[in-house]
């Protein structure tokens, strides 16, 4: 046998160790070859799962694929993980990366219905199409969008991109508070013989902000106002990929599921609020609230679904194989 040792896992951890076509022949066992709804999507994760009890070798390949090209603590820190993951989710539903194709502002009318236009003005209308346009990563089928979330487990947040900030509470506060994070990152505002430390850098600064905007009696406008544009932004099903270095865990939110729970928080407690942090136009939300309300989880112990050191054997002969053939 081989020997495993840090120095051997290291040799073959830039080797191009599972090829496509492992996939695009699991993917032909697949329920559904283009997995282009949330029901698909979790019936060909569940069928995964299945053939992984089964021990099938093309289920082996696969998850020794994310343990070792993704999750291995040598591989997870890099950047290229994210997009290595979005392509591994297109092999196993059937899509393609959406940052291979042109993106192009949608009509706003696919986006909003019309009685939800008469409320928007025409500079937050065209926010709402071009923050859309920057959203999902795999599109599956003709109009199925998903978007893939993926981070390390010890990561408490989750970040969820463009948002407009200004465009959003324009016309519900001053402009000194529109303007935080820009040239001031906190304001201070009295309420109530209380002062109050506004900002968007933390819960607590935000959780502010709402208090403030109760304070002026602008908050039924705000929740409406956030139903409308953040409806209009996120409407891909989420997926959140943990890179844990001994488990293959996936989550599915669904985009009803998510907007609702999103929006639910706002009227709750600080301490229930999904919302960490606003920075730039990036919204930051809480990773363990937002997976308690999963559509869909699986989580499979890498050690309980093939043998390290036969897989590990085969794939650094293949290494060798190749830098002889190379070489000669």
């Amino acid at each position: 046998m081989v020997n495993t040792n840090k120095v051997v896992v290291e040799d073959i951890l830039n080797f191009p160790l599972v090829p496509k076509g492992v996939y695009t022949s699991f993917r032909k066992l697949l329920p559904h070859q283009k997995a282009d709804s949330s029901e698909k999507i979790i019936e060909n994760l569940q069928f995964l799962k299945q053939e992984s009890e089964k021990k099938s070798r093309l289920s082996q390949l696969i998850f020794f694929d994310f343990k070792f090209f993704i999750n291995h603590p040598e591989v997870a820190k890099r950047k290229t993980t994210a997009t290595t993951i979005e392509q591994r989710i297109s092999y196993l539903f059937g899509g393609q990366l959406t940052d291979t194709k042109s993106r192009q502002n949608p009509n706003i009318r696919s986006l909003i219905s019309p009685n939800d236009l008469l409320n928007l003005s025409p500079e937050i209308q065209n926010k709402i199409c071009s923050n859309y346009r920057e959203k999902g990563d795999v599109l599956i089928g003709e109009n199925f969008k998903v978007s893939v979330k993926s981070l390390m487990d010890n990561n408490p947040e989750i970040n969820f991109g463009a948002f407009q900030y200004n465009t959003l509470f324009k016309g519900i506060l001053d402009d000194d508070l529109l303007r935080i994070g820009e040239r001031r990152n906190q304001i201070k505002k009295i309420i109530e013989n209380s002062e109050l430390t506004i900002g968007r850098g933390s819960r607590p600064q935000l959780w502010n902000l709402f208090k403030y905007i109760k304070h002026i009696n602008k908050w039924d406008e705000f929740i409406e106002r956030w139903r409308i544009c953040f409806g209009g932004v996120f409407k891909e099903d989420t997926l959140i990929y943990i890179k844990d270095p001994s488990n293959f865990t996936i989550h599915l939110i669904d985009n009803k599921k998510f907007n609702n729970t999103v929006l639910l928080s706002l009227n709750q407690s600080q301490s229930d609020q999904i919302i960490n942090r606003w920075e730039g136009n990036s919204i930051r939300m809480d990773k363990n609230k937002l997976i308690r309300n999963s559509s869909f989880s699986l989580t499979l112990n890498f050690d309980s679904l093939f043998d390290d050191s036969f897989l590990l054997e085969k794939f650094y002969d293949l290494y060798n194989q190749k830098t002889s053939h190379l070489l000669e």
